[in-house]
């Protein structure tokens, strides 16, 4: 049995030493996926590009979270890890967790023009919860519904460049 070394350079990068070039052409054409638009780039009609884009270089250097894909290549091929160097940098977030009142304890209230207008931004229940998922695991990712208040209703500025000055008129006297 072969053996290699991994090394995780950080939270997204590896890279193999020690790989045979067979076992890493293998790895590169698994992790080699096919642009479904590359037809009507100019670069693949030219015949400059194959269409393709890979996640693993023959130099042996891939991404973290295609580790199970290789490992499985690996160990087709008779190949082990023998030794694993991690160069990450362990960073330790904590958040407390937050409470409907977030806002409020800060003294934010709602702006004017708004229909509750100078009362306290409370979160709704639901907002509490998807934020202190979020805070407990910061890489998580949530799917949370459009009508869920992911931002405020009267947070967003609308700037109208226009040169039409009837148009813009209308168009600030109707929002």
């Amino acid at each position: 049995m072969e053996h290699c070394k991994l090394i995780i350079n950080d939270e997204v990068n590896i890279k193999f030493e020690g790989l045979p070039v067979d076992v890493r052409r293998k790895i590169a054409s698994a992790l080699k996926f096919q642009v479904p638009y590359a037809k009507y780039m100019p670069q693949y009609k030219l015949g400059r590009w194959d269409g393709t884009v890979a996640f693993f270089g023959i130099g042996g250097v891939g991404y973290l979270n295609h580790l199970p894909t290789i490992i499985e290549i690996l160990a087709n091929n008779n190949i082990e890890i023998s030794e694993i160097e991690d160069n990450r940098n362990l960073v330790q977030l904590n958040f407390s967790e937050i409470t409907s009142r977030f806002w409020a304890d800060q003294n934010v209230r709602w702006p004017e023009g708004h229909p509750a207008e100078n009362e306290e931004i409370m979160l709704r229940d639901h907002q509490v919860d998807v934020i202190n998922a979020f805070l407990k695991n910061p890489q998580a990712l949530q799917e949370v519904a459009t009508g869920a208040g992911k931002c405020l209703t009267y947070d967003s500025t609308i700037m109208i460049d226009v040169e039409n000055k009837d148009f813009y008129n209308f168009m600030i006297n109707n929002i």
